[in-house]
């Protein structure tokens, strides 16, 4: 059983109503906004991991520049020597443009849907 992509847009929505609260917030409508989306805008139905990449949105909704990778999704639960054991739904702080970092930040499926360690820069860092 895999994540759905339901799932995946109701954490961007809640990723994107963060960002609208705290960066986005006073900005007139003419400047840019942070947004997230998807990478590539679809999701592989065969990728382990589901990346999501930041980025800003020019007011004309015509311009935008890259921001980077904001987090990874795991997709399904698995195991690897980089990343240790990841259950299906967790959240992982980017460790580079195709790898997440060890230790999950949070869970979709959670109480807090994954936003107890989420600032609008990202998944926070490990204590």
């Amino acid at each position: 059983m895999r994540v759905t992509d339901q799932d995946i847009h109701d954490l961007i929505d809640r990723i994107q109503e963060l960002m609208d609260n705290t960066v986005n917030k006073g900005r007139p409508e003419s400047s840019y906004r942070q947004k997230v989306r998807v990478r590539n805008d679809k999701i592989n139905p065969k990728a382990k991991y589901i990346a999501l990449d930041s980025y800003s949105l020019h007011p004309d909704g015509v311009s935008e520049s890259a921001g980077g990778v904001f987090c990874f999704v795991a997709a399904v639960d698995n195991q690897s020597k980089a990343v240790g054991v990841v259950q299906k739904g967790d959240i992982l702080k980017s460790g580079g443009y195709s790898t997440p970092a060890k230790h999950a930040r949070g869970n979709i499926y959670d109480e807090n849907q994954g936003m107890r360690g989420m600032a609008w820069t990202g998944p926070h860092y490990l204590k």
